[in-house]
């Protein structure tokens, strides 16, 4: 399988798709100790990126 990166746009059909990629990241057990803690953490992570400059981690 070819390995291609996000930065790159792709092709469907004749149309140029350019995709983005955000992750928002919560350790464990820094950022909480129970599946809904680190996924809370986890969605704020991921908002700030969002609400930064996104594209990022």
């Amino acid at each position: 399988m070819m390995k291609r990166s996000f930065s790159q746009p792709i092709t469907i059909e004749g149309k140029s798709l350019n995709l983005g990629v955000s992750i928002g990241i919560a350790l464990y057990p820094q950022h909480g100790q129970t599946e809904n803690k680190l996924l809370n953490h986890a969605d704020e992570a991921l908002y700030k990126v969002k609400t930064n400059n996104k594209n990022g981690v």
